[in-house]
């Protein structure tokens, strides 16, 4: 290695040595915080992300769908369960108002929402990991919907009715999978129910990997180091 370089490469060194010592770190050093290997787990979202829009009138999922595409969500909330009225009851009446609709997940709402769900669209969206291979689903719905997961249609039903189940069983892809369930109301009564393999879709499903803020710079910064010395260890061979 010529002397340059040599100055160079311990230079970085004595910068970057926290960072280096961090990563070969599997416990907590109280001078650097939490190491990388710690920081890089998986943390379970608190639930689906829930958009609500707002209609006088929708008489299918094309309508539905041309909704969303065509104006933001009025309100947002974190669905623990897409179960909603949530328990036994399988519908509630139209001049239910949104956030008694929501029950528990009321709190999280976002947005302009207080009013009746008579002529609602709702979509759901995360990120599940089933496992892969084959998967029973079942989404009970008053009125229409469309379930996707992987950009697949798993189910759906495009018009009016009373609260009935669409049952399914698809093939998933292993590894984390987007899922979006979309429905919608008319009129009259609504609600909605999504069950993989008998169970009710809950935060169980959902996966997440997210670095804690700052790890995620210092963990560059360490591969960087750790791939200048490898080259200067083979340079100077």
């Amino acid at each position: 290695m010529s002397m340059p370089l040599r100055r160079a490469a311990v230079s970085l060194v004595a910068l970057f040595a926290p960072a280096a010592a961090a990563l070969a770190s599997s416990s907590s050093d109280e001078r650097y915080g939490p190491s990388v290997a710690e920081s890089l787990t998986a943390v379970a979202p608190a639930g689906f992300l829930g958009e609500y829009w707002d209609e006088d009138r929708i008489v299918d999922l094309t309508d539905a769908l041309g909704i969303i595409s065509a104006d933001d969500a009025r309100a947002t909330f974190i669905a623990t369960a897409i179960d909603y009225p949530a328990g036994g009851t399988a519908v509630l009446d139209d001049s239910t108002r949104l956030e008694d609709f929501l029950g528990f997940d009321a709190a999280t709402l976002s947005g302009s929402h207080s009013r009746p769900i008579g002529g609602s669209v709702f979509r759901f969206t995360g990120m599940v990991d089933l496992g892969g291979g084959s998967h029973s689903f079942a989404v009970g719905s008053d009125d229409g919907f469309r379930l996707s997961i992987g950009g697949d249609v798993i189910a759906e039903f495009t018009g009016q009715r009373s609260f009935a189940v669409s049952s399914a069983v698809a093939t998933v892809a292993a590894g984390p999978q987007p899922l979006e369930l979309i429905f919608f109301e008319n009129a009259g009564v609504t609600g909605i129910e999504f069950r993989v393999d008998g169970a009710i879709a809950d935060t169980a499903l959902l996966v997440s990997a997210v670095p804690e803020p700052g790890q995620s710079s210092m963990f560059l910064a360490g591969m960087g180091l750790l791939a200048l010395v490898a080259r200067s260890r083979r340079a100077a061979r």
